[in-house]
């Protein structure tokens, strides 16, 4: 039965995912046709990364306390609803307030996935391959969803597409009911632990081992980021084609597949993994810094490639340390990390506004993060003799 949970719990990532960036290409154009401003718009594509940064600071107790499959199949559920009510609304406004609640619930479903595959796998070495499996399902979600969800708006129009979007968000609920354990298959199938009461915030605080997985979690979607807001931009200025954007971001995740499909990379420490990964990002960074985006492919496809390292690295490493009664709050912290960054890295870039000033700032905050994680790495690694010198 594990595998078969793991599996379901792969299919509803997809899912998921599959129904959040097919509407990525059609907010923009369905706000507007609904009245919108540019000023509005703007605030529309940032309101569900705003509320979802606050959903996984609150979301982390609530998921160690409660059963995993209640939120993820009640999450599911109700952001079904929500995108059927964003297909009916006819004011920007209406919209804007049910992509902010949209954006809080699904708060505590992804978090609540990858606690409950960091708590099925037996040994590091299988949840190291999860979080693999995880990130090419996420990906592969990545490349598909955006061409399907602009086909279905010129086939179905907005409306009825966020109707569909809906169902499949619904489709995944059913499945979860039907699939996932409860909590107490789950306890049944999990290694005992302790009768004693955990204080999440201070094993956070006092296990160090957890510490990468956040800074490199900001630091990669910083520069992801930095990415979305430049790359199009370049493109334009260039009087190239807007479908080239979609080209690009496609060369991405194909870079994140083909490393995704490396499994002989879990067998390297995740630390080790997310220290070198962010310093080839960084790199790449700085070239695009320094020498200009006079050919995009090949630093994309590198950059592709370093996220497909980073996201399973960062996962496994907290999944490896941290106490299992406490995965709710580590992947919720770990999620709101990513949320700071995927908010920051465009502001940032919006307000300088210059190509080479905004990729060296990336490259600044990736080798950073790099040169942290192999600190903590060397210190919780060294020796008791070498301490002591």
């Amino acid at each position: 039965m594990r595998g078969t949970y793991v599996w379901v719990l792969l299919a509803i990532l997809f899912l998921a995912s599959f129904d959040m960036h097919a509407q990525l290409p059609l907010l923009a154009p369905y706000a507007r046709t609904l009245g919108a401003t540019t000023l509005v718009i703007g605030i529309l594509l940032g309101a569900y990364s705003m509320s979802n940064l606050l959903g996984h600071l609150i979301a982390g107790p609530l998921l160690d306390r409660y059963s995993k499959k209640l939120f993820i199949c009640a999450g599911l559920f109700l952001a079904g609803w929500l995108l059927v009510g964003q297909g009916m609304v006819d004011t920007p406004d209406t919209l804007l307030w049910l992509r902010l609640i949209f954006g809080f619930t699904m708060a505590f479903v992804t978090p609540t996935c990858l606690a409950l595959l960091g708590q099925l796998a037996r040994t590091p070495e299988e949840q190291g391959v999860y979080m693999v499996k995880k990130g090419m399902a996420l990906t592969a979600a990545s490349i598909v969803a955006p061409a399907i969800g602009g086909l279905l708006a010129a086939k179905f129009g907005y409306g009825d597409t966020f109707f569909i979007f809906g169902g499949v968000m619904m489709l995944a609920s059913m499945v979860g009911i039907w699939s996932l354990p409860t909590k107490k298959a789950l306890n049944s199938m999990s290694k005992p632990q302790p009768d004693k009461k955990v204080s999440a915030f201070r094993v956070m605080m006092t296990t160090h081992t957890m510490y990468p997985a956040y800074i490199c979690g900001f630091a990669t979607t910083f520069a992801s980021g930095t990415l979305m807001y430049e790359i199009p931009l370049l493109l334009q200025e260039k009087h190239l084609d807007p479908t080239v954007s979609g080209i690009m971001f496609s060369v991405m995740g194909v870079g994140s597949l083909l490393m995704l499909s490396q499994f002989w990379l879990n067998r390297l420490s995740p630390v080790v993994r997310c220290s070198v990964s962010m310093l080839v990002l960084g790199l790449t960074m700085y070239s695009l810094a320094l020498f200009g985006p006079s050919n995009l492919y090949a630093p994309v496809f590198i950059l592709g490639a370093c996220f497909g390292v980073l996201y399973p690295a960062m996962t496994t490493m907290l999944a490896q340390s941290a106490p299992p009664s406490i995965y709710g709050t580590a992947f919720s912290l770990y999620a709101a990390a990513l949320s700071v960054g995927s908010i920051a890295g465009p502001i940032v870039a919006g307000a300088i506004s210059q190509g080479h000033a905004t990729f060296f700032i990336s490259f600044l905050v990736a080798m950073v993060a790099s040169l942290i994680t192999g600190w903590l790495y060397t210190i919780t690694h060294a020796s008791p003799r070498s301490v002591t010198r």
